[in-house]
């Protein structure tokens, strides 16, 4: 699984229940990189609304989402989950957040492969950070 995250300056996700921010240009961005099939919560849908032609399957859990399925997750995730990338989006503002992101095994597990930045609609930067696994000492990741 590939897992999608939006956060702020200091990794907040939402604020009292609530998104922090939505960019419609963002939402494209998802779809095309994902080939228009994501996995997500109910509550995400909406995002999605000016993109008739997504393929939008809705789970209660990221652990749903298949092996190789793109899962875009407004919520802190389990740390035991283990996706094989994560693709994090920054807004590039501080906002209000009680709930914050959780890189999945820790942020240590985890390694920038590559940075880019892009405008959004509503933000004038949305930086994409490609995350993979570090390699343990083992050989696994």
């Amino acid at each position: 699984m590939i897992l999608i995250s939006c956060v702020d300056d200091g990794l907040g996700l939402r604020f009292n229940h609530r998104r922090q921010s939505r960019d419609k240009a963002l939402a494209q961005h998802i779809l095309d990189r994902s080939g228009g099939e994501i996995w997500l919560h109910p509550d995400s849908e909406k995002l999605f609304d000016e993109c008739p032609d997504a393929m939008l399957h809705c789970i209660s859990s990221p652990e749903e989402t298949p092996d190789g399925g793109w899962c875009f997750w407004e919520s802190p995730v389990s740390p035991a989950l283990r996706p094989e990338k994560i693709l994090l989006y920054h807004w590039n503002r501080a906002y209000p957040a009680d709930e914050y992101y959780v890189y999945p095994g820790g942020q240590d597990r985890w390694k920038c492969l590559k940075s880019t930045d892009f405008p959004g609609f509503s933000h004038p930067k949305i930086t994409e950070e490609v995350l993979i696994p570090r390699e343990a000492p083992n050989g696994e990741a």
